[in-house]
């Protein structure tokens, strides 16, 4: 007769071992896609164009824990409620113009409402509509029907592509952590 005799408690201490492993390479595979996440996104943003640091650094990249595990959270933070035009493009049209600030002048920047002194419409002789300071008879804005943005922002590609690596990096996390307590 063959008698085979367990001994719980190193089974169970194995067990517990291998699930502080599997939880700790879950921990620290959501913590790397994270920070992939917001080291690409950023620079995303930054190579996309005349987006300054509060677009950058408004992109963020954390973990948190859930009753069943951990998980990436990415977000546009400020006033940067608009993001998602330049993640995927859009025509803008004007009620019925759009008022566009004429470079070189005071008014990048503020609304034609708002712009001080007021300002009067006109037609150049050309036809393109202007809007024209009232204190310095200036050009400040033209009007155009729309304009189209294009896409410039590839935040949700990023995020995608890095969450498909998430089980080759637990993988190796699992494997560091098997191995330094096996």
């Amino acid at each position: 007769m063959l008698r085979v005799t367990v001994d719980d408690k190193k089974v169970v201490d194995h067990l517990e071992l291998h699930a502080r492993n599997v939880t700790a390479a879950m921990a620290g595979a959501a913590q790397e896609t994270a920070e992939a996440i917001e080291t690409k996104g950023r620079e995303d943003i930054s190579q996309a164009g005349n987006f300054g640091p509060a677009w950058t650094f408004g992109f963020k990249s954390t973990t948190s824990k859930t009753s069943d595990g951990v998980q990436v959270v990415t977000t546009m933070s400020g006033k940067r409620h608009g993001w998602r035009i330049f993640q995927e493009g859009k025509t803008i049209a004007g009620k019925p113009l759009l008022w566009i600030p004429l470079s070189g002048t005071d008014a990048k920047g503020i609304p034609a409402r708002k712009y001080p002194g007021g300002v009067v419409q006109n037609a150049s002789r050309a036809g393109v509509l202007l809007l024209i300071s009232k204190t310095d008879h200036r050009p400040k804005y033209h009007g155009v029907t729309s304009v189209t943005i294009p896409k410039k922002f590839h935040l949700i590609e990023i995020a995608t592509e890095e969450g498909n690596k998430l089980s080759e990096r637990f993988s190796k996390n699992f494997k560091k952590m098997s191995n330094n307590n096996g």
